[in-house]
């Protein structure tokens, strides 16, 4: 199976570490300034609920009270050298100000009503920092308190036009404030109690994420829009005269901001007549039969594993035993499919991209986020080798069947082959974009079944064969979409599928160039094909995609088979090599176990 791609500039990337800041400021040495008693209360509850694993599962970083410069170089440091699988959640709560010019300023311990732009966090400024910032998942949560016409229990100041001042050009950002531009934030009713009261917006945030209120539907996930739509019912129920409003820029799909305590809350539907009728009769065979799938060829859904983190890559081992999953944590698992009995956990500094097993099972090579490919003996859990990124950034990998050659690929354009024992480079290739005329960008690697032919995939739209003894090209395939993202030789060595950017996948014959089947996920464009797969028999076609669904096609008539549904982006689908099991990982932490019909392919 082909590692992880790397994605173009549209859809969004591959998953990476959840991290979040909460800035909050109470205190300030200008007089006129109101002090408030919200924002130190809200940044410790909410960063609570942020970093508990079993609900956010953020890293989280807090500033509370600090004087502009340290508010900015906390926002800055945190913003910067991101990588694009990364969800950032930035959360503001203070004092907000206009200039003479209504430039929106947050203001902090020193800030300074007449020397707002010396002393106040310009709202552009950190805009200006989230278009820079690489992560393109990014949630931007506003409870600000702004100055001017003070009311009773209140924080405020009017027309502040927020959606206006916050849209950008980033992909994947959402902005959720607690009031309109033209009402006030408010906090709690004033109380003499040690405790202080909280913001009525954030501690309705942070009541739905600990209890799981806020997971509306009951599927054991909280969205940033369900989070939205339960604060803001809480918020109208409490009587306080402000709406809290969302504005989603260039957002595709949901962002998963937690996970319910309560778990997933699963109502049985009645079954029908006709079916209860069968179950409950004494006839074995009766029973038997109404248990059946309802197509003679149709898999049934085996188990699903569930992790902590988010699933990213996937492999199955030769004897077809085991599952490698990898995921954005650092962790490649080892897990016997049938038991659930888990093998060897193989730590990584940084998300683990792909996973490949050498034919003999014996040993599992795994690519991370800082571009090191590793060989592991599978059976120990132990480090044979480290092949280092020497600063290229190699995103995916392949073993050759022999399991004595290890192919790399990467943002520098360049295939490597390298000896699987001494890491020591053999060979490289590389494909050119004759409009760029510069290296195009590896974006998947499959050697045949042989070990002979070397294909990639590539930036430029072209899928390469090339010999991998020699380096010498064979064959190019112009794909119909402007990227290939993945690519996987047929079982047989005969044909070549390839997965583009925009969602469509093509088998090619390698000896004629034709292509002899042609598959789209429906939809619109920019649905990414994560990665792709010919069952042993040839006889399905797996893909994955970024619009959440893997898919099986039939190659004699291109008809989709079965469709498998994830919460999240799916980045890999796999066959066991034996033909009982297909397999499916996802971004919403969950691999699901598929097991088809007499332990071999559908139809076979």
């Amino acid at each position: 199976m082909p590692g992880w791609p790397a994605m173009p500039p549209a859809p969004d990337p591959p998953p990476g570490s959840r991290l979040a800041l909460v800035v909050a400021t109470s205190t300030y040495t200008d007089p006129g300034l109101r002090q408030l008693r919200a924002p130190a209360r809200d940044a410790d509850d909410l960063a609570q609920v942020l970093a508990d694993p079993g609900i956010g599962g953020f890293t989280v970083t807090t500033v509370i009270d600090q004087p502009a410069q340290q508010i900015r170089l906390a926002i800055e440091d945190f913003l910067i050298g991101r990588g694009t699988g990364d969800l950032l959640l930035v959360y503001l709560s203070c004092h907000g100000l206009l200039d003479a010019y209504r430039r929106l300023y947050f203001a902090a311990t020193d800030t300074r009503k007449d020397r707002l732009g010396a002393t106040g966090v310009e709202a552009a400024w950190v805009l200006d920092l989230l278009e820079r910032c690489r992560a393109r998942r990014q949630v931007l949560i506003l409870d600000s308190c702004f100055s001017g016409a003070f009311a009773h229990g209140a924080k405020g100041e009017a027309d502040l036009s927020l959606q206006g001042r916050f849209v950008g050009q980033g992909r994947g950002r959402v902005v959720l404030t607690a009031s309109t531009a033209t009402e006030y934030s408010f906090e709690g009713d004033p109380t003499e109690a040690v405790t202080p009261a909280g913001s009525v917006f954030t501690a309705a945030l942070v009541e739905g994420l600990r209890t799981g209120a806020a997971d509306t539907d009951r599927d054991g996930c909280v969205y940033v829009d369900d989070a939205y739509a339960y604060v803001f019912d809480q918020v109208k129920a409490a009587g306080a005269a402000q709406t809290p409003q969302r504005w989603l820029y260039e957002a595709e799909g949901r962002i998963l901001l937690a996970r319910s305590p309560a778990g997933p809350v699963i109502t049985p539907a009645p079954l029908p007549e006709s079916l209860r009728a069968g179950l409950d009769s004494p006839h074995p065979r009766i029973r038997g039969t109404t248990a059946e799938p309802a197509t003679r060829d149709a898999p049934a859904l085996f188990r699903t594993v569930r992790k902590s983190q988010s699933l990213s890559a996937i492999a199955f081992s030769p004897d077809s035993r085991w599952l490698a999953l990898g995921d954005s944590a650092g962790a490649a698992r080892l897990e016997e499919v049938t038991s659930g009995t888990e093998g060897p956990i193989l730590q990584h500094p940084g998300p683990v991209l792909g996973l490949a097993f050498s034919q003999d099972g014996r040993w599992l090579a795994t690519i991370d986020e800082d571009g090191t490919a590793r060989i592991w003996d599978a059976i120990s859990g132990k480090e044979r080798l480290a092949v280092p990124s020497r600063g290229v950034e190699y995103v995916h990998m392949a073993f050759a069947p022999d399991g004595r050659r290890l192919a790399t690929g990467g943002a520098d354009g360049i295939g490597r082959i390298w000896d699987a024992s001494y890491g020591l480079e053999q060979l490289q290739v590389s494909e050119f974009e004759e409009a760029a005329g510069r290296a195009a960008q590896v974006n998947g690697l499959s050697f045949s079944p042989d070990g002979r032919w070397l294909a990639t995939a590539h930036t430029s739209g072209v899928a390469v064969i090339w010999d991998a003894s020699t380096g010498q090209k064979r064959r190019t395939y112009q794909h119909t979409d402007p990227w290939v993202d993945c690519v996987s030789f047929s079982p047989d060595g005969r044909f070549l599928a390839a997965g583009g950017m925009n969602g469509r996948t093509q088998v090619v014959d390698i000896e004629t160039g034709r292509v002899v089947l042609a598959v789209a996920h429906p939809g619109e464009e920019s649905q990414s094909i994560m990665s792709v797969e010919l069952s042993p028999d040839g006889r399905w076609l797996a893909t994955s995609s970024f619009d959440t669904s893997a898919r099986v096609w039939d190659t004699r008539d291109g008809h989709e088979h079965l469709k498998i549904t994830h919460e999240h982006i799916v980045g890999g689908v796999v066959f066991s090599p034996d033909g009982h099991w297909l397999a499916t990982c996802s971004v919403d932490q969950t691999c699901q176990v598929w097991q088809l019909r007499s332990g071999r392919a559908p139809h076979a």
